[in-house]
């Protein structure tokens, strides 16, 4: 039955009202906006670091390619270390240090993301404010930092949706009171059944955030992926 007779809400009350689902939804909306918060409170100025500045040994060469080491690492060669030390510390089922985790990985997709964006900016912009007696902040934060939004918003955007999506290190460092919207939806399906109801009604709560978010800030996306893309 393609059109179904009656429309009923029930499966969302079930989940929402009656069960802990809403807890899940908070759960993944702590982590996320710590990942993607912390990636690019980091991110941004060791972009502009690494950009701006020429170390000795070819060092800022070097720094570029650690970061991008860090985002190929497999997350199941990193799964076990995390998980004694979290359960050394006792930070076992905690969304704030499961968010930490996730912001190891999204800062090199932020560095890598608007390394391109800050490269091409002419350097006579900064050299014009520094004779203009900005200080380096204030080089950055008013001469730079408008100029790669697109890019911020854009590697923003994909840090979001690669954190709210992930899976596997939310199944290994939660339990239950941290656990997210990535691992609940899945426990629906059951070993000898599976709550088609719940489960449907669990998937469109868990898009539905990425798809309004992407109809948001879509042009941000198209002006970050392309920019950079024809040479004129």
């Amino acid at each position: 039955m393609w059109i179904p007779e009656t429309i009923t809400i029930d499966a969302y009350r079930a989940i929402l009202v009656q069960g802990p689902y809403f807890d899940y939804v908070v759960n993944s909306v702590v982590s996320t906006s710590i990942a993607v918060g912390l990636g690019l409170l980091l991110g941004i100025p060791a972009t502009y670091v690494i950009v701006r500045y020429d170390f000795p040994l070819n060092l800022d060469h070097h720094l570029g390619f650690f970061f991008l080491s860090i985002f190929m690492l497999p997350p199941i060669a990193a799964t076990i270390p995390y998980f004694n030390i979290f359960q050394a510390l006792g930070a076992l089922d905690s969304s704030v240090w499961l968010g930490l985790v996730y912001a190891v990985f999204t800062l090199p997709l932020i560095v890598w993301f608007t390394r391109g964006f800050i490269d091409d900016i002419p350097e006579s912009l900064g050299e014009a404010a520094e004779v203009d007696g900005a200080s380096e902040f204030q080089t950055f934060y008013y001469v730079y930092l408008p100029l790669i939004k697109p890019g911020i918003g854009a590697a923003a955007i994909i840090s979001f949706i690669l954190t709210w999506n992930e899976y596997f290190f939310a199944l290994v460092l939660t339990r239950r009171e941290a656990k997210p919207l990535s691992v609940a939806t899945t426990e629906f399906v059951g070993q000898y059944n599976i709550a088609w109801n719940e489960l449907s009604a669990g998937l469109v709560i868990t898009i539905a955030p990425v798809a309004v978010f992407l109809l948001l800030t879509q042009r941000y996306i198209i002006s970050g992926l392309t920019k950079g893309a024809v040479k004129e």
